[in-house]
């Protein structure tokens, strides 16, 4: 999910030249739901994480 929120904030700001246009401070960034569905109903993903 982190990978998924960072590489997102990246390709967004690789189309505006690196600096957010209207507030170069925030941090805000947008993921869409279904770039979430591979994470669904995943519970493996915490069980390799806590074991």
């Amino acid at each position: 999910m982190q990978n998924l929120v960072q590489t997102n904030h990246a390709a967004w700001l690789a189309k505006h030249g690196g600096i957010r246009p209207k507030n170069p401070q925030s941090t805000h960034t947008a993921v869409a739901l279904t770039q979430l569905d591979q994470y669904r109903d995943n519970w493996a993903l915490i069980d390799e994480r806590l074991t």
